[in-house]
């Protein structure tokens, strides 16, 4: 028989719930009673099962996200949990990436705990369980749980950053897989300037040749941001992918030199080699420049959490078959299609 009821709904919140569970059992013996749906064996009716844990268990965990706050399916399993019993029943919504402001008018907000995905709620979390329900601590490595705590919130917590990024800018997010959303090129660039602001270890960049990263337009560049990293050692490793400007260096029909390709790869290598590579050589950064044949992806930003770019579907001189830029999440196929890419000429320091 269950005594604590973990609800969620969306896959946010599902992982949320399912670390919540694991520290819960860690933290308290054997007698602790845990109901989460994710546990349900294989081939088991889900919903009696689901049934059966709302009318015993005790308390209720609500883990609440911006994704799942108006889910009916929420409100349900709440509602549920505290008819079964209203004088020994006790509800608990934590918030992951909401305030309990939030829920103003809210069906939730009659209960009046004040929880978040913080250690400090969540200490608070044990002692209730202590106390409500007498659950015995184990003798534990408290330390080594918060360590396990703090590292699965800055993982995850960058994930609610770029989502409130994104909701900020009214772009639509997608909920399901690691495609995240489409963005309008005008709000692109502020948005490629979070990527690599936030980006630690390893950082790819690629593009035709990466003039707006790299160049003298400075409402778009990277550079500044670039340089922050590094010199603080958020950044240890960073690959540039560009094209071959041997390719264009037979080109004579362009007005100008800065508007052809070579002239656009030459302004981004005169900036990596007077500003960018004396500070990773000064750091400790590895850096290497790829030159590619043919790069099929433009104004990209690939780090260990994040991938942002857009495709060229057909390579023309005004460049209107342009894909639109995409944001990925986790995409580790995405990230090796593009590592697959460096090959040709290699320039390293």
């Amino acid at each position: 028989m269950p005594d604590v009821f973990i609800s969620w709904s969306g896959e946010k919140a599902n992982k949320y719930a399912e670390f919540l569970e694991n520290i819960l059992e860690q933290v308290f013996d054997k007698r602790a009673n845990i109901f989460y749906s994710g546990n349900i064996e294989a081939g088991a009716v889900w919903l009696e099962k689901i049934n059966q844990a709302l009318n015993e268990s005790k308390v209720g965990i609500i883990v609440l996200t911006k994704d799942n706050v108006n889910k009916p399916w929420i409100n349900f399993e709440a509602g549920a949990i505290f008819k079964a019993d209203r004088t020994k029943t006790l509800i608990i919504p934590i918030c992951v990436d909401i305030s309990h402001e939030d829920l103003e008018r809210h069906p939730l907000s009659f209960f009046h705990s004040r929880y978040y995905f913080t250690w400090e709620s969540i200490i608070q979390l044990f002692e209730l369980l202590n106390c409500q329900l007498g659950w015995q601590y184990k003798m534990i490595n408290l330390r080594k749980i918060r360590d396990e705590f703090d590292a699965f919130c800055n993982e995850n917590n960058n994930t609610c950053k770029m989502e409130n990024l994104l909701r900020s800018n009214r772009i639509n997010i997608y909920e399901k897989g690691c495609f995240m959303a489409e963005i309008p090129e005008e709000k692109y660039w502020k948005i490629r300037q979070e990527l690599v602001e936030t980006s630690k270890g390893s950082i790819i960049l690629a593009g035709q040749s990466l003039e707006d990263a790299f160049g003298e337009k400075s409402v778009i560049l990277i550079v500044e941001k670039l340089k922050k990293c590094i010199m603080s050692n958020q950044i240890s490793e960073m690959k540039i992918l560009i094209m071959d400007p041997s390719l264009f260096s037979d080109i004579q029909n362009f007005n100008k030199l800065e508007t052809s390709p070579l002239g656009r790869v030459s302004l981004t290598m005169d900036t990596l080699i007077n500003v960018i590579f004396p500070i990773c050589q000064e750091r400790n950064c590895d850096v290497k420049v790829f030159f590619i044949p043919l790069l099929e992806i433009d104004h990209a930003v690939i780090n260990d959490e994040y991938m942002a770019f857009r495709s060229t579907k057909l390579w023309t001189r005004d460049g209107n078959y342009k894909g639109s830029f995409m944001i990925y999440i986790n995409c580790i196929m995405l990230k090796l299609l593009i590592m697959s890419q460096m090959i040709g000429r290699e320039k390293t320091i």
